[in-house]
């Protein structure tokens, strides 16, 4: 793919509470398709310093394919062919040496700070070693010419020192984080920077980085007496005199007295690193500016060191003790960073010190390293912290300025940084005599705050903090004094082709991601479907085939696989597919869709894990999926009921015969029926095809009744009463979930039938006392079934009327006394009529007047009595 060197972008700087944007022109293309080894380191948790640094010895121009390189400090890893490559040019600006307001930038006037030309410092870019370098150095062979020009210089009377490193970049296929990566510290000539490439995902794994302190160093505060050759509003002078304070290190250069914060070693580089001096108050470039002294003659007027600078400006530092003048060192100004230009934080300026104190007091504080990650994506949640730092609080003397924090670069293939929180703050400046509560006599002169520094990124991480470094204070009574913070640093969106030079090995490799889906829950005794994406979320398409495996787990029975331009096989349990498509970076191949039987043994939770390998990937850390899949039971249990007759005559036994069905899909177990014999039915027996009846309960306990599967129960019962009579089974308990309720009950309705007997008697005129009369006795049935069994007519014949003769046709008759009784057996349908019986009396001559005669029928299978006499 096409690379660009210095691409056009937006650059968004914050000075202070304002948002400034630039347009980053674009520039010179790099060759296209530029990569390295990608993943070559492997697999690795960064807990150390893991580049080596080697110092340019020479200057390269630009379009060079050989850079000249010395002895290399770090890791000790050196650089092999194929191994990817940072070129940075760390220190390289010119600035304006005058001894007046225009120190710095070139401009009359105060602040004294910045550059008149930036040169190199800051560029960087990506390369491809096309050759070995041991670690005591030698010629570096890339495979393409440089996009910059990068410089190799020592101090001159005009100009800084100007210095260049290239960094060995560790390729690996994935990577952890752990507390104790670091940079290898600059040391004024290699180190200050982190940088790493990842192919895969890097896992932050809740680690702390820090890089804090790693950058550029600060000014070293000196106890000096005092003497000749300055004046008290000196912009800059030398080192070699006995006042003023030294400059922080940046981008401009290197003062000759260097205090590094992070261990509390000194460096005396012999010769002053800054054109016309490396102390007093101008600020070169990024770098805090010294305190001047405005007693150079004794050095006692105690001012602070400004603050180093880097995506927002440094502090002022605090004026002078008992003279109150406001010549501090300013602040080094922000630096313009883009995704093509990056530096650390620079270092604070000291204090002016005529007395003793704690070792180093009035020192600066070192700067933030530089961290820059590219990578395919990012997991989990971590924190990368380059801060700026203080210096060393002195007693009644100057304070020295915060270093600034330090720049983090991180870009992802893919993906968000939503667990990411980066740190690039400004150091505090120093507190001045902090313990002392004279209040304003003793006044001295507080450091200047460190800027905040610089977040650049392709997706804004969840929390960014680059916060300028408070400005320190002087006495009990917390006064600035002159002294000021740090300005914001800066944060901004940028995209992975804004890099220079060579591509990360996510852009030079595909990265196959796996996903699967289904919709949940699967039910067993039933099928179900998984749908599988392999994607390529890499930045180079795929190449050769491209495999997709499935093994299903027990109880899912893979029975078609398929997809669109996939080649799908099935063996057992496992499901194999195949495509030799080419799919673009951050495209997908077709999506391959897997249908699955459920058994009804299946777990209640399954996991399936499907893994792709092939199509030219390198990293195989994302390579499988799992699908977390519930599975269920859905058992349709269906009641059926019908009675072995409708209409039943009361006495007789009637069959009910209740059928369950489990319509499935599922087995079904724990299921119960509930058929209480309602009344109008005697119990008689039951006979359950499977499981057992409760007579007193009405429970028809089945158990387990497998999809499909039936089971009956006939339930014989006596009829006890006539009339429409309802018997129902219902479904009461199931393990499973029913998915139709509507089924789950069946009734059965009978009628009860039975005989009914009445009686009618009529006699004709009136009897005569001395002679005969005759009653005629008629039976008849109402019911809606013929009588069964004996008939009975009894009439017992009041006194006065003595029965003589009975008879009738069919009827068996006899007189006992006053009673004449009369049977017989046949049925008598319904709605008939029993022939006439005739009772013959003799009417007494005492028989009074009125006479009842009542009479009485019974038997013939009747039930209802209430009609039986007349």
């Amino acid at each position: 793919m096409a690379r660009l060197g210095h691409r056009g972008g937006i650059r968004v700087l914050l000075l202070g509470a304002a948002i400034v944007a630039f347009v980053i022109p674009p520039a010179s293309v790099e060759a296209a398709g530029t990569c390295a080894t990608p993943g070559r380191d492997g697999t690795a948790t960064l807990n150390s310093v893991i580049n080596t640094y080697y110092p340019g010895a020479l200057t390269a121009a630009a379009g060079a394919t050989t850079i000249t390189l010395g002895t290399a400090t770090g890791a000790g890893t050196p650089i092999a062919v194929g191994d990817l490559v940072v070129v940075i040019q760390m220190q390289d600006a010119a600035i304006d040496s005058a001894n007046t307001g225009a120190y710095g930038n070139g401009i009359a006037g105060d602040p004294a700070s910045g550059w008149t030309g930036l040169n190199s410092a800051g560029l960087y870019e990506y390369a491809v070693a096309t050759s070995a370098v041991p670690l005591v150095g030698g010629a570096l062979t890339i495979s393409s010419g440089l996009l910059n020009t990068y410089t190799s210089a020592l101090p001159t009377p005009l100009q800084g020192q100007r210095n260049f490193q290239v960094i060995r970049v560790p390729q690996y296929v994935t990577a952890t984080l752990a507390g104790g990566l670091a940079a290898g510290a600059f040391n004024g000539s290699t180190g200050g920077v982190l940088v790493f490439d990842v192919d895969g995902a890097l896992n932050l794994n809740g680690a702390a980085v820090s890089v804090s302190q790693e950058g550029f160093r600060a000014g070293l505060g000196r106890q000096l007496a005092g003497g000749a050759g300055g004046t008290g509003t000196d912009y800059v002078n030398l080192s070699a005199n006995n006042f003023h304070a030294q400059k922080g290190e940046g981008v401009a250069g290197t003062p000759q007295y260097v205090f590094d914060s992070r261990t509390g070693g000194t460096v005396n580089n012999l010769v002053d690193g800054y054109p016309n001096g490396s102390t007093a108050r101008g600020a070169p470039a990024t770098a805090g500016g010294g305190g001047t002294d405005p007693h150079p003659s004794a050095n006692d007027q105690n001012t602070g060191g400004g603050g180093g600078a880097n995506g927002g400006a440094g502090g002022m530092g605090g004026n002078s003790w008992n003279t109150n003048q406001a010549v501090g060192g300013f602040g080094g100004t922000a630096f313009p960073a883009t995704a093509a230009r990056l530096t650390a934080g620079a270092g604070g300026g000291a204090g002016t010190r005529n007395n003793a104190g704690a070792a180093n007091a009035s020192s600066g504080g070192n700067g933030g390293a530089i961290v820059m990650i590219r990578t395919g994506s990012v997991t989990g949640t971590g924190t990368i912290t380059t801060d700026g730092a203080t210096g060393v609080v002195p007693l009644n003397d100057g304070g020295g300025g915060g270093g600034a924090g330090g720049t983090v670069v991180v870009v992802t293939q893919t993906g968000a940084l939503g667990g990411l929180t980066v740190n690039a703050r400004g150091g505090a400046g120093s507190n001045a005599w902090p313990t002392d509560a004279g209040g304003a006599p003793d006044y001295h002169g507080p450091g200047g705050g460190g800027g905040g520094g610089v977040v650049l990124s392709t997706s804004v991480p969840a929390t960014v903090n680059v916060n300028g470094g408070v400005n320190g204070t002087t006495t009990t009574s917390q006064n600035a004094f002159g002294a000021t913070p740090g300005a914001l640093g800066s944060q901004a969106t940028i995209t992975a082709n804004q890099i220079p030079g060579a591509s990360s090995g996510a852009e030079c490799t595909p990265d196959l991601t796996l996903a699967k889906s289904h919709a949940d829950p699967f039910v067993r005794g039933s099928s179900g479907t998984y749908i599988l994406t392999v994607s390529n979320v890499g930045g180079s398409a795929t190449s050769g085939t491209t495999t997709m495996t499935d093994t299903l787990p027990a109880g899912l029975t893979p029975t078609a696989a398929s997809g669109t331009g996939w080649s799908c096989g099935i063996a057992a349990q496992t499901v194999t597919c195949t495509s030799t498509d080419v799919v673009g970076s951050n495209g997908s191949f077709p999506a391959i869709s897997i249908t699955v039987n459920v058994g009804q043994a299946a777990a209640a939770s399954l996991t399936n894990t499907a893994t792709v390998s092939g199509g030219g990937e390198i990293n195989t850390a994302n390579d499988s999926a799992s699908d977390v899949t519930n599975v269920v039971s859905r058992a349709d249990i269906a009641v059926a009921k019908i009675a072995s007759s409708g209409s039943v005559t009361v006495g007789s036994n009637v069959d009910f015969t209740v059928t369950v069905t489990n319509n499935g899909p599922s087995d079904a177990t724990g299921v119960q029926i509930t058929d209480q014999l309602p009344a109008g039915l005697t119990f008689v027996s039951a006979t359950p095809s499977v499981g057992t009846y409760n007579s007193a309960t009405g429970v028809w306990n089945i158990g387990a009744l497998a999809s499909a599967a039936s089971a009956t129960l006939t339930l014989t019962a006596t009829v006890t009463t006539t009339g429409s009579i309802t018997n129902t089974a219902t479904k009461t308990a199931e393990t499973e979930t029913d998915p139709n309720l509507a089924n789950d009950s069946a009734s059965a309705s009978i009628t009860g039938q039975a005989a009914d007997l009445t009686i009618a008697k009529t006699h004709v005129g009136s009897f005569v006392r001395g002679s005969t009369g005759s009653y005629s006795v008629t039976v008849s049935n109402i019911g809606s079934v013929a009588s069964s069994g004996l008939v009975t007519v009894t009439d017992t014949l009041p006194a006065g009327l003595t029965p003589s003769v009975a008879s009738g046709t069919g009827w068996t008759c006899g007189i006992a006394a006053q009673t004449v009784t009369c049977t017989r057996s046949d049925a008598l349908a319904a709605a008939g009529s029993y022939p006439v019986i005739t009772i013959t009396v003799a009417v007494g001559q005492a028989a009074a007047t009125p006479r009842t005669n009542t009479a009485s029928v019974s038997g013939g299978g009747e039930i209802n009595s209430g009609n039986d006499s007349a």
